[in-house]
């Protein structure tokens, strides 16, 4: 009976380490972070795809034919646009004025917000398809100011635990025969 209790316990802790999920973010997933300019399905300009590290992945001059002063930096659970050479322009009036971050590979964008740190204050945040879409439309803004924009991320359907988890349902089924074992031959002996 004892045993028993023991190959329950190794069951249930490896389910539930099993179904507990990943801190996901963006830190090494390809990216894509592209300028539109009259709506959000024109791309005004777009330096191509690039991997989320602890660098910048745009540096100013990245999106010259926009604005060259414009830096992105996308981070793990943050993405910053900032006049990094301080020209201080302002965004035209558009349906939408703006950048979008697309996750080429990684997990999607699930939720967004406005950093209280921001001193380019975004007028419209949305998700679509797992990309960001943040609207400058009409905005005037500071010489070197930033937009910082948290936003959390999910899983995207990828169906490979972690190295951990798959190692804790090995010793959880592993544990699980042992105990079955031992009460197949306890059953056998008393018999």
């Amino acid at each position: 009976m004892k045993l028993q209790l023991l190959a329950s316990a190794f069951a249930a802790l490896a389910l539930g380490v099993a179904a507990t999920p990943a801190a996901a973010g963006l830190l090494g997933s390809t990216v894509d972070v592209s300028a539109r300019y009259p709506n959000d399905a024109t791309v005004y300009s777009d330096p191509g795809n690039a991997v989320v590290t602890n660098g910048i992945e745009y540096a100013s001059g990245s999106y010259a034919a926009y604005n060259q002063s414009w830096q992105v930096d996308v981070q793990d659970n943050q993405i910053s646009i900032t006049d990094a050479l301080g020209t201080g322009l302002s965004f035209g009036t558009a349906t939408f004025n703006g950048f979008v971050l697309n996750v080429i590979s990684g997990p999607q964008i699930l939720s967004a917000s406005i950093n209280n740190g921001s001193t380019i204050v975004p007028v419209g945040l949305s998700i679509s398809n797992g990309s960001l879409f943040i609207n400058f439309s009409g905005v005037s803004q500071q010489p070197f100011g930033s937009a910082i924009i948290d936003f959390t991320t999910g899983d995207n359907g990828g169906g490979v635990p972690e190295p951990a988890t798959g190692a804790m349902m090995l010793l959880g089924f592993g544990g699980m025969g042992a105990a079955l074992r031992r009460t197949r031959k306890a059953v056998a002996t008393a018999g």
